[in-house]
């Protein structure tokens, strides 16, 4: 009776592995992982700056220099309402050497030289101050 048993055992997992090997197991999604959890919004390690939303509307730049942040600059709402899309790119604001620009269509990005004597750049259009409240 035993041996009927596992035989019956046997054959239901033979029948069964070819439905098991056509079956798709979904991979699992990887999660993204932020390099810094401190609410910046360039998330890019090698940035020579680090920029914060202010939650007004605004944002605060800090300077990068061997891992440490240097306090660049605040620039407000206001700051950024005064100096609207004037169809050619210009510099709104600059210190320490982090440079905030208004290019032509509006989008605002900073930039910096890092060590390395590079350009690093970011766009701040999914950065969590941007808000617009349509004056």
């Amino acid at each position: 009776m035993k041996s009927r048993f596992l035989h019956l055992v046997l054959i239901a997992v033979v029948f069964s592995l070819p439905a098991l090997a056509c079956t798709k197991i979904p991979a699992p999604v990887p999660q993204l992982m932020p390099n810094f959890t401190d609410g910046r919004c360039n998330q890019e390690p090698w940035q020579s700056f680090a920029v914060y939303p202010d939650d007004k509307g605004g944002f605060v730049f800090y300077a990068l220099y061997n891992g440490m942040g240097y306090y660049a600059m605040h620039v407000t709402e206001k700051d950024l309402d005064n100096n609207p899309d004037t169809g050619v790119n210009h510099i709104i604001a600059q210190s320490k050497g982090v440079q905030l620009w208004r290019l032509k269509g509006g989008l605002l990005q900073v930039h910096r030289i890092g060590m390395d004597n590079k350009d690093y750049s970011f766009n701040l259009d999914n950065c969590g101050g941007m808000i617009e409240d349509g004056d």
